[in-house]
């Protein structure tokens, strides 16, 4: 027998030949080998408990940061309880901060939305035959002859005119259209307008048949406004067919065609034609924006008008009264300490900063008394919830620092320097007094808020002397836990600041200001007689307005800032002597002004742009530049920040609205416990330079090592074995050799001796 066949696939021999278990002793010592690599992996799963040990304690110490930061907002400090004596009469809320009284109120009207319905109809379903345009809150909405009612009522719905339109079904054979404005109040009272000539609101039944002027004047009437004074008013409306009569005017007829009459047409021709009237064109301001009307003026008396083809009633000059009204449109009335107030809705906010008002039932007779008053709660549960999550990271902090002198079995943390440090500096920004800033002097403990230390560093807090404490001065109790600042200065703010930022102290830290910050500011020519030549602005190479010749520089303002607030454009206008001003809302060389003119300089327009028509100007601002306490800061508009770095006020942020440079005053810090806290955590636990973060790399970098160092072994016992089974192969190959050999001396031997016999 061959003797490779006792080698089996992988290389290993089993001591076929020899009788060895060669597969036992290589593993034996395979595992002497290994035995290193057993204390690497058990030092290494230390590690990871030491590491996971490191995270649960960030985590904590983040939990703490939450509770602190809460602890600096304002608004924990101001909150409001409300209470009235009559629920059922209205309901009450507070907003932080609405200062704390109490206010005596009178219900006499709720507000109201208009509702109205039309005559009885008989069929939801059949054609009513109706063919034109209606006009609801300035909504036209097109009625065609196979509209049924419930086609009417969803037409108005689609529109959304600020109605919403529903059925009543009384019976079978009665049923109304009920109109109901989206909006409470007399000012949102439902507008019709019949811009038809079949009556088709009058035969629904939803107005009278007589008309009523709309807008009366001094002597005359006025007409809707529109969006310009030359084009059609029939585009205007957005008429589907047209619309056109012959109406009177004091008697004279005068014919309109709204579907090529512009309200400029239309007032040349009524003073041309009638004597002793004058129609003209007037503009005003509508919701940001110019709209235009018509007004008709008597020479002594206010003319009398009569429509034809609903022509009047379309322009607005003239009205049909509602015909079956089921709610009128109104305001709601209270009196609010004596003063009588009206508002168009029941939801009233505007009346107290901070109160909210819903008027549930109106009642002449009775006044409710609505009480505001502080509410701490909030101060005392933020309070709390710290207490509870720095306890919790000292029960942590404690056991792992632990050592049983019986056992000798030490906590997961002793040794670790970070942690110690960690520990003994959470404690001090809990026991460190606060100057209070309230006397620049004055230190004091937190003790006054019922806070204390045990013997275990675990904080103690007494309820009752901190509501205590916020009931006798809780601006007082504000400044210990959270951050006091202020500035000596009107024109200096105080913003912000980090953990990088050093309280000031009593002297404070000088502010100087070398240059004031800026907003891009364009400026015109100087321009005594208004706009006299038609030019286009063009604005970032997009926003394009016209000037038109005629307008006054108030004019333009005007309508600059209504194009920049409808083009969402930080910019606004104004008229300073003979000059336009166009600046940015905003400060600093981040916000400019890129203006575009179709005139060259000097041509009479507003040399706004380059001096060239076609050639853009851009306007820059600038940033505020200055020192604190003597440290370098850097501007950013208004905005100016100790650079990192500063020994002092390094993230300290504050505004400057001066205009002016030189020193302004000093801007004073004290930071209270919470705020203290969370800065040193957020010192902490940065993410390059805090104390946990370079410890917990080290961590892992000792576990990347240990997994390094791990697999260099594995690698070196990997070899070790593959070469024992190398020898243990070659040993058994040498084995069945020499067996093979004996064998096959055996067999000559044998042959030798059997011819020896033979021979005899």
């Amino acid at each position: 027998m061959d003797y490779l066949q006792y080698i089996n696939p992988v290389g290993r021999v089993e001591g076929l030949m020899s009788g060895i278990d060669t597969g036992a002793i290589v593993e034996a010592l395979g595992n002497v080998q290994r035995a290193p690599i057993t204390q690497l992996e058990s030092r290494k799963q230390d590690q990871q408990q030491l590491l996971a040990t490191y995270q649960s304690v960030t985590a904590a110490l983040l939990n703490i940061k939450n509770c602190a930061a809460q602890l600096q907002a304002p608004d924990t400090y101001s909150q409001r309880a409300v209470d009235n004596t009559h629920p059922a009469l209205l309901t009450a809320s507070a907003a932080a901060g609405t200062a704390v009284g109490n206010y005596e109120i009178v219900i006499s009207q709720l507000a109201a939305a208009h509702k109205i319905s039309s005559a009885a109809i008989a069929d939801t379903d059949s054609a009513l035959g109706y063919d034109g345009d209606i006009v609801i809150n300035g909504q036209t909405i097109r009625v065609q002859d196979t509209f049924t009612l419930n086609d009417i009522a969803s037409a108005i719905n689609e529109a959304n005119a600020g109605v919403t339109a529903s059925l009543l079904n009384v019976s079978d054979s009665e049923h109304y259209l009920v109109l109901t404005a989206d909006r409470s109040g007399a000012a949102n009272a439902i507008d019709l307008v019949e811009a038809n000539s079949g009556n088709i609101l009058q035969n629904l039944g939803l107005v009278a048949a007589a008309p009523t002027t709309k807008h009366a004047l001094t002597q005359g009437m006025a007409s809707d406004y529109f969006a310009d004074d030359s084009t059609p008013v029939g585009t205007l409306l957005g008429l589907s067919g047209s619309l056109s009569g012959t109406i009177q005017v004091n008697g004279t007829d005068v014919d309109i065609d709204l579907s090529t009459d512009s309200l400029n047409t239309i007032a040349d021709r009524i003073t041309a034609q009638v004597t002793g009237v004058t129609a003209t064109v007037t503009s005003d301001t509508v919701e940001g924006e110019t709209r235009y009307r018509l007004e008709i003026v008597g020479d002594s008396a206010a003319p009398t008008l009569t429509d034809d083809g609903n022509v009047l009633e379309a322009l607005g000059l003239q009205t049909k009264p509602v015909a079956n009204e089921l709610q009128a449109a109104q305001d709601a009335m209270f009196s609010l300490d004596g003063f009588n107030m009206t508002r168009p809705t029941n939801s009233v906010d505007d009346v107290v900063e901070g109160l909210s008002l819903e008027l549930q039932q109106a009642d002449p007779s009775t006044t409710v008394t609505v009480t505001v008053s502080a509410d701490y709660g909030d101060v005392v549960t933020e309070l709390q919830g710290l207490v509870g999550k720095f306890n919790e990271l000292m029960d942590v902090l404690n056991s792992g620092l632990s050592y049983d002198a019986d056992t000798g079995q030490g906590g997961e943390l002793i040794g670790e320097s970070t942690i110690m440090l960690l520990q003994m500096d959470l404690v001090q920004q809990v026991i460190n007094p606060v100057a209070t800033l309230g006397a620049l002097d004055e230190s004091t403990s937190l003790s006054e808020l019922g806070l204390s230390l045990d013997e275990n560093g675990k904080l103690q807090l007494d309820t009752a002397a901190l509501q205590s404490a916020l009931s006798e001065n809780p601006e007082r109790v504000q400044r210990l836990l959270g951050t006091t600042a202020w500035a000596d200065n009107s024109e200096v703010e105080y913003v912000a600041s980090t953990s990088a930022t050093r309280e000031s102290g009593p002297a404070g830290y000088e502010v100087n200001i070398t240059q004031a910050a800026t907003r891009a500011t364009a400026t015109s020519a100087s321009l005594p007689d208004g706009i006299t030549h038609s030019e286009t602005l063009t604005f970032y190479g997009t926003y394009q307005f016209i000037l038109q010749p005629g307008m006054s520089l108030a004019q333009a303002a005007e309508a600059l800032n209504a194009f920049f607030e409808n083009s969402s454009l930080s910019l606004s206008a104004a008229v300073i002597g003979d000059q336009l001003v166009i600046r940015h809302n905003l400060y600093g060389s981040n916000y400019d002004i890129e203006i575009t003119s179709s005139l060259d300089d000097g041509a009479g327009g507003s040399d706004l742009g380059g001096a060239l028509a076609g050639e853009a100007a851009v306007y820059t601002g600038r940033d505020v530049a200055g020192t604190i306490n003597g440290e370098p800061a850097t501007g950013n508009g208004q905005w100016l920040t100790g650079d990192e770095g500063n020994e002092n006020t390094a993230g300290l942020m504050l505004r400057i609205t001066s205009t002016t440079t030189g020193d302004k005053g000093a801007v004073y810090i004290s930071k209270g416990m919470g705020t203290r806290l969370m800065h040193y955590i957020e010192g902490a636990t940065g993410d390059v330079n805090g104390s946990l973060t370079i410890a917990q790399q080290a961590i892992a970098d000792r576990i990347d090592d240990i997994d390094t160092e791990i697999q260099k072994l594995n690698d070196r016992v990997d070899a070790y074995i593959q070469q024992l089974q190398r020898e243990f192969v070659a040993m058994e190959q040498t084995i069945a050799r020499m067996q093979n050999l004996g064998t096959w001396l055996t067999q000559q031997i044998q042959i030798l001796t059997n011819m020896n016999k033979q021979n005899q």
